[in-house]
């Protein structure tokens, strides 16, 4: 026999297993570490620089030596530092540094594949542009960076790769205004935009080059348009929008009920092409070529190149780059003759997509994307032993009596092995998000695991099915639009059942934000739990970090309930909103904003209230039904319950009840106010709302109590609101709310003012602000904080029991 201990250890067999390199863990970990430093920390580039230099020098001095891996992951460090540093410096000339906004002729690339929003009459184009150059006021100006374009009924067409000449107005995003709401600008700065640029009409695009940005681009671009056009022709609205979302990565044109239910039901990740998709596409491919007996190898080969094909042509965005770079180097590898190594590809497409661009890490897409996949490469087999104890072989089967029944009890096993393992994975992939999920999206859904084990296996017939159709449409287009009746009806089931669970009573709720200490010990303690050995001396070691998991999210889940005092005056332009919430745990909000063109209630007050953890609303309190406070209602409504609902007399005559309210206010307890009314809150008699002035169909003012503290909230500057409230006899108040002002201060404000002395004034003046603080604090010795120019304002109790304020500017 051959005696293994005879071969010769002068020359080892080479290792092959190039994927399969157990350092990329710590190599792509501390890379990542070492950008985030450099966004966090600054540091001397010229020091670093010397270190990564010397460090590279002696990893080739001590190859063989005990410290090379340490000191790789030093290197690495080293490295992650330089990549991240210099993704953040730009050219003198970049677009960044334009100094001035306002109209002008912008050149450059098209870099992203075009998407086209119809709205009535309006038609929006929207893409990224690499710029090159632009022209103002007759000078030239060479530049580089990226600039959003949007191009609002623009007649010419807009490709990927094309050479355009716009003409229009170029902005900086504006900040974030308003407490968790959407930050534009920080989400276009997160893919190095830092511009946005909007032309209208015909002339906005003056000049357009075919294919100037590279053929292969081009044209995967245009095939992408084309096939997104073919399922228009082949699904009706809004499931043709869905196919293309699903198997292109199309996503803008989706009705937004659509989306809310996906992520109300914990399944938006179908939504992204991610892994499931590329696995799919992939196999189907692989198959569809075992048909002519392609040798094994060639095969490989085919699926490889078809993958990185599949890659661009669905957008090649950072969870299809990251399913892309994986599968290919799973193909790779049994190219290479290795055995599969998923930690290897997660590691290696991890540290590839960090190395091409570093401000990819803290994205939203990136995080979710790769914290998914870790939990089901890491976390999923150490919940399979634990579902084997709880599911024994004797099971369903025997219960159904299949036992001896040979097909049937193998369709049933089969099905039972794929709804649990469908249930781990939706387990496993939330426990593992579970923080990062509460950070974005403030909210989890207990319905999700149900959602899942039938929705994944629904979306996946139903892209096999559409990708099928799509390749009978290319050649035969008649037969292609019968077989579409097969994906259209899993489709509409998907979109029937996704909605159906949506809108079960407590299927989810709205959790607040979590602070980077639950970050810390969650993960911590996780972490600890999944890479402590199976081994009796470190079993009570693991039970206890499973105790603090489970402690920690106790306390984080008890936290939420805790009752405070908070105000916050909202920026909505010229609308007023506000929130407040009492000690007793009650809460009211004045106005819902309006909806168009902007709907401020989606926007702006839902997530608000997520946020803050917010499900219910005890009043919805409107100071006047019309466009501006009231139209925001029926948006409000699909995602807040409320109790009752308070409008001022003779609102319900008004044709902007039947336009805002009417349907929508039905099965609600809707109340009418008059002038002394009262809106109590809670049994505690001191915590209450009441009216003070009312004309027509308008509150002019109301008074806000709880115990001691005092807010007088101003509506009108009609000079009637004043002679009113000029005949109370209560004047001591510590908040003073006032809104746009659309002429001067007439003499009854100016005369009511000199009486009060609050603490805080918050004014929603736009406009002549030097001019209205001037007045203001001629009339009163309170601090004036205006809206417009801090964003949302909120007020709340410090530790020490005194009042504070911070605002979205970042003072307080």
């Amino acid at each position: 026999m051959w005696n293994s201990s005879a071969v010769p250890t002068s020359n080892p067999v080479p290792d092959r297993r190039i994927l399969q390199v157990p350092p990329l863990f710590f190599l792509s970990t501390v890379f990542a570490i070492g950008i985030w430093m450099a966004n966090r920390f600054s540091i001397p580039v010229h020091i670093i620089s010397l270190a990564a230099g010397l460090g590279v020098i002696t990893l080739a001095l001590v190859v063989r030596k005990r410290f090379f891996l340490l000191l790789g992951v030093l290197v690495f460090t080293l490295f992650g530092i330089l990549f991240g540093m210099n993704d953040q410096s730009v050219a003198e000339h970049h677009i960044s540094h334009v100094g001035f906004e306002g109209f002008l002729t912008l050149e450059g690339t098209v870099a992203t594949t075009p998407e086209i929003v119809v709205k009535g009459k309006k038609k929006t184009v929207s893409f990224v542009l690499d710029a090159q150059n632009f022209f103002r006021e007759g000078s030239f100006y060479e530049t580089e960076g990226k600039v959003q374009v949007f191009l609002h009924n623009p007649q010419a067409s807009v490709h990927l790769g094309d050479r355009m000449r716009l003409r229009g107005r170029l902005e900086t995003p504006r900040k974030n205004r308003n407490p968790h709401s959407f930050d534009y600008a920080q989400y276009l700065a997160r893919s190095g935009i830092t511009k946005i640029f909007r032309g209208i009409g015909r002339f906005s695009v003056t000049h357009r080059t075919e294919g100037e940005g590279g053929r292969l681009f081009s044209a995967v671009g245009r095939f992408r348009v084309l096939l997104k056009e073919r399922f228009a022709t082949l699904f009706p609205n809004p499931y043709h929008e869905l196919a293309s979302a699903l198997i292109l990565g199309f996503r803008k044109n989706i009705p937004r009920e659509i989306k809310d239910a996906f992520i109300k039901t914990g399944t938006a990740h179908l939504l992204a092409i991610s892994g499931l998709h590329i696995s799919l596409v992939a196999g189907l491919f692989y198959f569809l070529i075992g048909f002519f007996r392609v040798p094994r190898a060639i095969t490989l080969l085919l699926t490889i190149c078809f993958i990185t094909f599949y890659t661009a042509l669905a957008g090649a965005n950072i969870p299809v780059l990251r399913a892309g770079i994986m599968g290919i180097a799973v193909f790779l590898g049994f190219l290479l003759g290795e055995e599969r190594n998923i930690r290897s590809a997660f590691f290696f497409a991890f540290f590839v997509l960090l190395a091409v661009n570093p401000r990819a890490l803290f994205s939203a897409s990136f995080q979710l994307s790769f914290v998914a996949v870790a939990s089901l490469i890491f976390l999923l087999p150490k919940f399979e032993p634990a579902a084997d104890l709880l599911t024994p072989e004797e099971g369903i089967e025997s219960f159904l009596a299949f036992k001896r029944q040979g097909k049937c009890s193998r369709i049933v096993k089969s099905l039972k092995r794929s709804v649990r393992q469908t249930f781990l994975a939706s387990l496993a992939a939330t426990v593992g998000m579970f923080p990062i999920l509460v950070w974005y999206f403030n909210l989890f859904s207990l319905i999700g695991f149900l959602a899942n084990v039938i929705a994944i296996p629904v979306c996946t017939i139903g892209i096999a099915s559409t990708l099928i159709v799509l390749l009978v449409d290319l050649f035969f287009s008649p037969l292609a639009h019968w077989l579409a009746l097969i994906p259209l009806i899993f489709f509409q089931f998907e979109l029937w059942l996704i909605g159906f669970l949506a809108k079960i009573p407590f299927g989810y709720f709205y959790l607040p934000s979590p602070s980077w200490q639950f970050f810390l010990f969650y993960y911590g303690f996780l972490l600890a739990w999944i890479f402590l050995p199976v081994r009796p001396v470190f079993r009570w070691i693991r039970s206890a970090c499973l105790a603090g998991l489970l402690l920690i999210m106790g306390l984080f889940l008890s936290g939420m309930g805790v009752p405070t005092s908070r105000l916050v005056f909202f920026d909505l332009g010229k609308n007023d909103s506000a929130f407040f919430s009492f000690s007793n745990g009650a809460n009211c909000l004045i106005n819902t904003g309006r909806h168009f063109p902007s709907d401020q209630a989606y926007w702006v007050l839902r997530p608000f209230l997520m946020a803050s953890g917010i499900q219910k609303l005890d009043s919805l309190l409107f100071t006047k039904v019309n466009g501006p406070n009231a139209s925001g209602f029926r948006t409000l409504r699909a995602h807040v319950r409320l109790r009752h609902l308070w409008f001022p007399p003779e609102s319900r005559k008004t044709a902007s009840w039947d336009k805002y309210i009417g349907e929508n206010g039905k099965r609600l307890k809707i109340n009418f106010l008059s002038e002394g009314d009262h809106i109590q809150f809670g049994s505690d008699s001191k915590v209450y709302i009441k009216i003070l002035a009312i004309s027509g169909g308008e509150i002019l003012a109301f008074a806000v109590h709880e115990g001691a503290n005092q807010i007088l909230y101003i509506a009108s500057v009609k000079a009637e609101t004043f002679r009113i409230l000029s005949q109370a006899s209560d004047w001591d108040y510590q908040f003073l709310f006032l809104p746009h002002h659309e002429f001067e201060m007439s003499e009854e404000e100016k005369a009511f003012l000199e009486r009060l002395s609050p603490r805080f004034i918050v004014s929603n003046q736009r406009g002549e602000i030097s001019h209205f603080r001037q007045q203001l604090e001629t009339l009163s010795n309170g601090v004036c904080l205006f809206i417009e120019e801090k964003g949302a304002i909120e007020f709340y109790r410090s530790h020490y029991g005194q009042w504070t304020y911070k605002a979205e500017d970042g003072k307080h």
